[in-house]
């Protein structure tokens, strides 16, 4: 998991696939957290590699986000399966 970089590009640089990323707002933590913990549920009763759904990316970011606020309330997440 990583704070304040761009979750795909990170994950690339790293092997891991963009599907295993997750971007999350920081006013949605427990969202982004639920949705990191079904994933990996998931991917260890298949035997696959981390997928986030779209409902899970959904979930994990506001609805309306206010104009005001700065990028930085955006944290990004990569999980990898070891």
């Amino acid at each position: 998991m990583g704070a304040n970089q761009d979750a795909i590009e990170t994950a690339c640089r790293m092997s891991i696939t963009a599907g295993s990323t997750l971007t999350f707002d920081t006013q949605n933590i427990d969202a982004a957290f639920s949705s990191a913990s079904q994933a990996i549920k998931r991917s260890q009763e298949c035997g696959r590699d981390i997928q986030f759904t779209e409902l899970e990316r959904e979930k994990s970011l506001v609805a309306k986000r206010e104009s005001s606020q700065s990028a930085s309330d955006s944290q990004d997440v990569v999980v990898d399966r070891v």
